[in-house]
């Protein structure tokens, strides 16, 4: 955990991974497995589990029933619009720990845009971003780790030379009926760091919990 004198303490890595440079797992939003076997997580030919043989599509997606027109649960057919415990990847892996592990909201990660300074760095070999609290010194690398869609890993974004890796991370909170907010990289930090992608895309997951109701102001 780093306490970045934020609302919330963020984890040093991902769900599903044993050090901050590890990518972690992919999951679609609302759902806390991944679709795919162990040992398959940027796998270009992956073995896909029971029901999830379409990938991150909407025929795999369980909170809806096999397309974009049959949701069961969010959004308009029940009027929530962020994750309960039980449908929240970070809470369902790491929740036992007493901590109150979850997954941010999107006010929580764009806190993290507005206090941080964002630096697209390497680590260890790996693409990401190293968000720093200046104030105190302290910081988080959140590594370029790309996503699934349908059976595709994508990891690089062609458009950016300098940046040449995708880095995006779900939150708890729906962006409309079929999309969800995410934690946007350093690209759009001088914007409001807002960014949102259909909720069935497999996307890493950086964990938080609650530790205080305001930052700190130093």
């Amino acid at each position: 955990m780093v306490d970045l004198g934020l609302t919330v303490v963020w984890a040093s890595w991902n769900v599903g991974a044993s050090y901050p440079e590890d990518y972690g797992d992919y999951f679609a939003w609302g759902e806390t497995e991944p679709y795919y076997e162990i040992g398959y997580s940027q796998s270009e030919c992956p073995v896909w589990k029971k029901g999830k043989e379409n990938g991150y599509d909407w025929p795999s997606y369980a909170l809806c029933n096999g397309n974009i027109s049959s949701i069961i649960k969010y959004g308009k057919i029940d009027g929530k619009v962020r994750l309960e415990p039980d449908d929240d990847a970070a809470h369902s892996h790491w929740g036992e720990s007493g901590q109150g592990w979850r997954m941010p909201t999107r006010d929580e990660c764009l806190e993290l845009h507005g206090y941080c300074k964002w630096e697209w760095t390497q680590r260890k070999g790996v693409f990401g971003w190293l968000v720093t609290r200046e104030e105190i010194g302290k910081s988080i690398f959140l590594p370029a780790a790309g996503f699934w869609s349908e059976k595709n890993y994508i990891l690089k974004d062609i458009n950016y030379g300098s940046r040449p890796h995708y880095s995006k991370y779900w939150t708890s909170d729906m962006a409309g009926e079929y999309l969800a907010y995410q934690l946007n990289d350093g690209q759009y930090q001088n914007l409001d760091g807002d960014y949102y992608h259909y909720r069935i895309i497999g996307l890493p997951i950086r964990p938080v919990f609650s530790c205080r109701e305001q930052p700190v102001v130093y």
